[in-house]
């Protein structure tokens, strides 16, 4: 286990951030690092972090934490949080097709 380097990065409130897995990723299609969230509060080397999209918040240590850079000009950082989680927000229903009673539905949709 590797010790905590004091020479890492502080990251200040309202800040967004990865997150290591705690066990490397889940398979190879996933992102190397979670996230991102936003760092809510700093009390020494523990930070809480919320989840941008349920609003959950989780505490870490800082060691867990790199930096996410992006343009604000260009990228939401819910939408990539979406992506992470592989969750789509649905722009509108065009048609669906199957059988109702068997629960066999198939709903073609258009994403924003």
């Amino acid at each position: 286990m590797s010790e905590f380097d004091p020479g890492f990065t502080e990251f200040p409130i309202n800040s967004y951030v990865l997150l290591e897995y705690p066990e490397g990723r889940p398979h190879k299609l996933k992102m190397i690092k979670r996230g991102p969230f936003q760092v809510t509060n700093i009390v020494g080397t523990k930070y809480t972090l919320q989840d941008l999209l349920t609003g959950k918040t989780f505490d870490t240590h800082i060691a867990n934490l790199s930096p996410f850079n992006f343009d604000p000009h260009r990228t939401d950082p819910a939408d990539v949080a979406m992506h992470d989680k592989e969750e789509f927000e649905i722009d509108s229903v065009i048609a669906h097709r199957g059988d109702k009673t068997r629960s066999q539905v198939e709903r073609l949709c258009t994403r924003k």
